[in-house]
């Protein structure tokens, strides 16, 4: 297939009311170079650049749309300046003009309301409909003259774009925004990011970056910029450019199956965050059932949170309880959204397990920054989910606290040893029945026992106080060949031992519960006591970690300094020993271990035990004198595996990037982790960022920079100048992450909820999250289609938030689309708006003042709330503001027209008081007309008038067109005057003579050939006098312009109207 382009750079403007350019000239040449190196096309792109007028590109476009690239794939590229010209105080949007070198333009009240000499889209989208091609791709890069084209504009305009399947226009920016340009940058925003997107990394596997390619790339490049990119049509499988072979980038960086180079969002699966059971589980239905028939109870939920905490001593099963009853498929049918798993312990790291529930809910992008807004972001996530967040081994109530979130649909289960939650339904688990504890260590067991070793088994369990992890060892013991009698002695030896030490002696808990701890302990103690020398101390150095972290053979081969798979081997021995659990396996299938809390309790206690014990039967530790000497000596044994000691250049082991911190605060080094934030790597940027945020887990960086805030904030009173610079440059470092983190463009926020691939509540939950009141206004109007009503609290007290009630009407309106209940509401926040003025006015989003507010809502006001509109509207000081307001309103309360007409009467700005009276022309009862012919009469300037004039006479009867006729023949301005005619000749025939010799008076050229276009709809008898004028027209543009107008009536004209554009 043959394939050409057209590319178009107008830098040069004759008109005082549009800029000349300084990018587009350097923005074409680059275009047309790439895609002449590229772009496969047959010929060398044709290039138009710098002056460039109407006649010029109108040629240029007809030849290559309607010779060159017939049957062909097409290419156009336009750079330069657009307008909207707004002839309807009315029009939401403008008609859209490309800008040649001799457009000129009217502007009245700032916003153009005439032009001439550019090209229409719609007049261009003609050209595109007729055209033959095979396909169209169509670039815009138009900074728009005060007043921008929106999407509905180009929609409108645009229509070849919507009906051709093979078509795509991309433009540069939204209707409120500009098409920016840097003096300090070579191109213009948006053809740097074309430019930037049209590279190898980009391209498919074929080399090929296509047309929906590189419109997801530019969204992407522009993302967070003042302007956002728009692209209308189907066309999204087009070629733009194909690299050569010994260009193109790896095949592993492109992302598979779906051929884009931009990674795309997938739908979000259901987390299901428990442990795997125990190798070696037996049912305990007697427990489970009693808490599973209160997760599954609607009737207890009241429309609050309802929390369930388990209770039992150590190592009686309360965690494995709650493995089962997460998997549980009745339950986790029940909570469809997922579970969500925590394990805190003693002094838990809150924050990271916070960021991590947030991930596990397809968050990948948020970063919080502090646990109190992790916490918040999670109850927006969760508000209308069904989700079973389970909260692990709580010691203290208040760590408990952040991760009580979730809507009336979820439910919270605790596991705890005595902590007390309050408004939790409270169920104490029970130690195991006989039959229980004897299934679990025969399970164990690789033989089966006789029927002596039954019963010592069952006199065991008995001693022991049927506890499922005393069981488990004294299994694993006997697997090891340890006979049960000789267990048996043991364990009574080393019970007497720790009576007599009376370890609990001074703690106040009953008997039954003191002999159960002293039976754990000695079980333990028995366990350990059978490793080897070394083993212990390997066992030993567990305790260095944190609770509950994954142990894999890669951390330890560091933590013990031993061959890689040595380390999983070691591991593999105490997991059959049950010193540590299974854990869940990893990415590439290998397992992973954990430890119970217990076990980690002693082995914390040996890192300081003395290696020559002074009491008979204590275990010998390693002898450190505290804990931070053990977290200093793991951090030295990872310090020698870095790069000249930069820990950014530590690979990654799957533990210690997420733990680095946390042993340097261990460790009593703070100074450490303050050094660590701020290396740069060789590149100059931050070294620790780029490392975690290489890793795939830059939320780990985040996690680190609160633990460095903190390190901070608890040293100013030693060190308070430092501790203020620290504090800064990590306040202007979340500030950062923040920006980035709530940068996402609203309508990609609603694209992702409208394609399911984000969930209403996460589309409200970036909404949250943005700083900008406008940006969020944005985020919640782009997915209110989409929100179920249980949202709509939520979303109410989010908008409640935003301060301005500029943005904070505009958003409710869009709320009250959906949800009429809110309309009061929006009429309470509409009188609230301060009013905008001047160009300040122009450059606000949302309702810059109430006027526009009540205008944009009364279509969809229920009538119920007219007469609170009103109120507001007779409030408004700016008269032009309530004429606009009341015209809009008196449409549903016809009594209000001579109000309406007495205000704007009132309008001292004579622009704005003929617009209101265009505006007025339209609906005006009959009865009023002669007062407002007598206000238009009033009015002193002459364009002003005529235009006021023009639109009234469509509506004036008979007897008034004698004074009309008299105000039209006041004007003095021939242009003017002869407009006005000749809408007065539309209904006063004999008016069209006088009109026509008005219009030839009137010595500018381009204004009589535009007095003569209109005469040339309604005077059929008139067309040779009109044709003979229009040749009469010395500059050749106008005399082409009035020549294509009239060759619509008289098809032969058409060959010289076509000379004469060429």
């Amino acid at each position: 297939m043959a394939r050409y382009a057209l590319v178009v750079g107008i830098s040069e403007y004759k008109s005082r009311h549009l800029a000349n350019l300084s990018k587009p000239e350097q923005d074409a040449d680059a275009i047309a170079s790439l895609l002449d190196k590229y772009g496969q096309f047959d010929t060398k792109p044709t290039v138009l650049k710098g002056e460039v007028t109407r006649a010029q590109l109108v040629e240029a476009l007809q030849t290559f749309l309607e010779k060159q690239a017939v049957n062909s794939d097409a290419f156009i590229y336009f750079t330069g300046h657009g307008i909207g010209v707004r002839d309807d105080p009315f029009e939401e949007q403008g008609h859209g003009c490309l800008a040649t070198s001799d457009t000129e333009v009217t502007v009245e009240s700032k916003q153009v309301t005439s032009q001439t000499k550019a090209i229409p889209f719609t007049g261009l989208n003609g050209l595109i409909q007729k055209a033959n091609l095979s396909s169209l791709v169509m670039m815009i890069d138009a900074c728009h003259s005060g007043d921008f084209v929106g999407k509905a504009a180009y929609e409108q305009s645009f229509t070849a774009f919507n009906s051709k399947s093979d078509c795509l226009l991309i433009s540069a920016c939204r209707g409120f925004e500009e098409a920016l340009a840097k003096k300090s940058e070579d191109h213009s925003l948006f053809t740097s990011a074309v430019l930037e997107a049209l590279v190898p990394e980009n391209a498919d596997r074929a080399g090929a970056i296509t047309s929906g390619r590189l419109a997801d790339a530019l969204k992407l490049t522009l993302k967070g910029s003042p302007q956002k990119p728009e692209a209308y049509g189907k066309g999204l499988g087009l070629k733009i450019i194909e690299f050569p072979p010994e260009e193109r980038v790896s095949a592993a960086a492109v992302s598979p199956g779906n051929g884009s180079a931009v990674p795309l969002s997938r739908l979000p699966t259901v987390p299901l965050q428990m442990p795997p059971l125990p190798d070696h589980f037996v049912e305990r239905p007697e427990q489970q059932e009693r808490v599973k028939a209160d997760l599954l109870c609607e009737g207890t939920k009241a429309g609050t949170l309802v929390v369930s905490a388990i209770y039992g001593l150590g190592g009686i099963g309360k965690s494995v309880l709650a493995t089962k009853l997460a998997r549980d498929l009745d339950v986790q049918g029940h909570f469809s959204n997922g579970i969500l798993w925590a394990t805190l312990g003693q002094n838990p790291d809150i924050l990271p397990l916070l960021s991590g529930w947030i991930q596990a809910l397809g968050d990948n992008d948020y970063k919080p920054t502090a646990t109190e807004s992790a916490s918040n972001h999670l109850r927006t996530l969760l508000y209308d989910k069904r989700v079973l967040l389970v909260v692990d081994d709580v010691w203290n109530p208040e760590h408990l606290e952040p991760f009580r979130v979730g809507g009336e649909g979820s439910c919270v289960l605790v596991t705890t040893r005595e902590a007390r939650i309050s408004g939790a339904h409270r169920y104490e688990i029970g130690v195991m029945s006989p039959a229980q504890s004897l299934e679990l260590m025969t399970q164990k067991l690789s033989e089966p026992l006789s029927e002596i070793a039954t019963r010592q088994a069952l006199s065991f369990a008995e001693r022991v106080g049927y506890l499922p992890l005393a069981l488990e060892l004294a299994a694993s013991q006997i697997e090891d060949g340890v006979p049960w009698q000789e267990l048996l002695a043991d364990f009574k030896e080393e019970f007497a031992r720790l009576e007599r030490l009376d370890v609990y002696g001074q703690t106040e808990m009953p008997d039954d519960e003191k002999r159960r701890k002293y039976s754990l302990v000695a079980c333990f103690n028995l366990s350990l006591k059978r490793l080897s020398q070394e083993q212990l101390r390997q066992f030993a150095w567990l305790g260095v970690v944190p609770e509950d972290v994954g142990l894999t053979q890669e951390m330890a081969e560091t933590l013990w300094q031993v061959p890689r798979r040595q380390a999983g081997s070691i591991l593999s021995t105490f997991r059959a020993k049950s010193l540590v659990l299974q854990g869940a396996k990893q990415a590439d299938e290998r397992p992973s271990y954990r430890m119970h809390d217990l076990m980690h309790d002693l082995a914390q206690r040996l890192l300081m035990s003395s290696p020559q014990p002074l009491i008979e039967g204590e275990l010998p530790g390693l002898g450190l004198t505290n804990k931070a000497e053990a977290h200093s000596q793991l951090l030295e044994r990872y310090r020698e595996k870095t790069h000249k000691g930069q820990w950014h250049t530590l690979k990654d082991d799957g533990y210690i990037y997420a733990s680095l911190t946390w042993h340097m605060e261990q460790a009593k080094q703070p100074e450490a982790i303050h050094q660590l934030l701020r290396v740069s790597n060789e590149e100059g940027r931050n070294g620790w960022y780029e490392a975690c945020d290489a890793i795939g887990k830059p939320v780990g960086f985040v996690n680190d920079m609160g633990r460095a805030w903190t390190q901070a904030a608890n040293n100013y009173e030693q060190t308070p100048s430092q501790t203020v610079v620290r504090l800064f440059r990590y306040a202007l470092m979340r500030a950062s992450l923040n920006s980035l983190a709530s940068n996402v463009p609203a309508q990609l926020v609603g694209a992702l909820v409208e394609k399911g691939i984000w969930q209403p509540a996460q589309g409200l939950a970036y909404a949250q999250q943005a700083q900008d009141p406008w940006q969020r206004a944005e985020c919640i109007a782009a997915i209110v289609l989409y929100m179920p009503k249980a949202l709509l609290p939520e979303v109410l007290k989010i908008i409640s938030q935003i301060k301005d009630a500029v943005y904070r009407s505009y958003v409710l309106s869009k709320v009250a689309e959906q949800f009429p209940e809110v309309w009061p509401e929006v009429l309470s926040a509409i009188q609230q708006i301060q009013d905008r003025y001047g160009h300040h006015r122009q450059q606000t989003q949302g309702f810059s003042h109430r006027g526009l507010a009540l205008r944009r809502i009364v279509q969809k006001l229920p009538a119920q709330y007219l007469g609170h509109a009103l109120g507001i509207v007779r409030q408004i000081q700016d008269e032009s503001d309530r004429a606009m307001a009341l015209i809009a309103l008196a449409e549903h309360l016809p009594e209000l027209w001579p109000e309406t007409l007495s205000v704007t009467r009132e309008i001292e700005d004579e622009s704005d008081r003929a617009s209101a009276l265009r505006g007025l022309a339209k609906h005006l009862p009959a009865e009023l007309l002669p007062e407002a012919l007598s206000v238009t009469r009033e009015i002193e300037d002459e364009s002003s008038r005529a235009s006021a004039l023009s639109q009234l006479a469509q509506r004036l009867p008979a007897e008034l067109w004698p004074e009309a006729l008299s105000v039209t023949r006041e004007i003095k301005d021939e242009s003017s005057r002869a407009s006005a005619l000749s809408q007065l000749a539309q209904y006063l025939p004999d008016l069209w003579p006088e009109a026509l010799s008005m219009t030839r008076e009137i010595k500018d050229e381009r204004y009589r050939a535009d007095a003569l276009r209109e005469l040339a709809k309604h005077l059929p008898e008139l067309w040779p006098e009109a044709l003979s004028m229009t040749r009469e027209i010395k500059d050749e543009s106008s005399r082409a312009s009035a020549l294509s107008e009239l060759a619509k009536h008289l098809p032969e004209l058409w060959p010289e109207a076509l000379s004469m554009t060429r």
